[in-house]
């Protein structure tokens, strides 16, 4: 296998995971306040906005060995599509129940994107260098995340709650795209 170029994949994976992170971060300003549309307890607004992180915790360690058999770049392709299939669903929920269940479905999405990540750029680093890639990625994360309630209070004004989670199943099919077809798969083979 030909060794990826270090500076290149952490570029495209600062991509996928500003263009994924924008996407989450626009769904924050209007989270509550779609939950609260289903007619719904404010203890059951917090569910809502909980069960996305539960998923997040429940799944980090399969990911993580999940990535060690189907490879980084398929699980990251993985993730971004159940992150947009399970806005999608948030964004078409017939009934909260189903709006619950899609925010875990997005939260497993997350999972496979933010794991697989930080596994690709472990992979692609030397000791040496680790910190500072870890911390540009880190930085483009945090950005992403930082600015994405502004485009998605935007978005819920001009067309409806459901939009930004929308624009989060776009963010997450972007996010497959990229991962696809610009991370090179950097899981060493032969290794248990």
């Amino acid at each position: 296998m030909v060794r990826p170029n270090p500076t290149r994949v952490l570029v495209w994976m600062c991509v996928l995971i500003a263009v994924n992170q924008l996407g989450f971060g626009s769904v924050v300003p209007v989270l509550a306040l779609y939950a609260r549309s289903f007619g719904v307890t404010q203890s059951a607004i917090g569910l809502a906005i909980a069960v996305y992180g539960l998923a997040r915790f429940l799944v980090a360690m399969p990911v993580g060995r999940l990535t060690d058999v189907v490879g980084r770049r398929t699980a990251l392709a993985l993730g971004g599509l159940v992150t947009a299939a399970g806005n999608v669903l948030c964004a078409v929920a017939p009934s909260f129940a189903v709006f619950v269940a899609a925010r875990f479905v997005a939260g497993v999405g997350a999972a496979l994107v933010l794991v697989a990540g930080q596994i690709v750029l472990a992979d692609i680093t030397t000791p040496a260098r680790r910190g500072r890639v870890m911390a540009v990625y880190q930085g483009v994360f945090l950005f992403a995340v930082g600015i994405g309630p502004l485009p998605g209070g935007v978005l819920a004004e001009r067309f409806g709650l459901a939009a930004p989670f929308l624009v989060y199943a776009v963010a997450g099919t972007l996010a497959a795209v990229v991962a696809w077809f610009q991370i090179p798969e950097t899981r060493a083979t032969g290794m248990s």
